[in-house]
């Protein structure tokens, strides 16, 4: 029985979400490390992404409240650049489906919204 409930939280939000699937590679910042991390720490699964946030699938818990840096690889103008998205995780929960685990991660360099 469909509710209508996703729906409506979908209309709730500011930025159109675009179905992008592609590899990423993540790290969680913290403590002095925070603002020094330069490389990924592990791998996951970009399922969509908008002008301020994205969804990304990951094999392990990512509690909300932690920093991020993603990469993630785009062609523009037939070449391979990688973009470095810091964010911070939002919400986190199991994909029961797949066993791993869903994050919802605000970008913070989004017009609008200081570093």
């Amino acid at each position: 029985m469909d509710t209508g409930i996703s729906r409506k939280w979908m209309d709730l939000r500011d930025n159109q979400r675009l179905p992008i699937e592609t590899a990423v590679g993540v790290a969680v910042a913290s403590g002095l490390r925070r603002f020094f991390v330069n490389k990924p720490q592990f791998r996951g699964d970009m399922r969509n992404a908008s002008q301020g946030g994205l969804l990304l699938r990951v094999d392990r818990v990512v509690p909300p409240g932690a920093v991020l840096k993603v990469w993630v690889q785009v062609e523009y103008k037939g070449e391979w650049q990688t973009l470095e998205l810091p964010g911070d995780v939002i919400w986190s929960r199991p994909d029961n489906s797949t066993g791993s685990f869903l994050m919802g991660v605000c970008l913070r360099s989004r017009p609008g919204r200081s570093m």
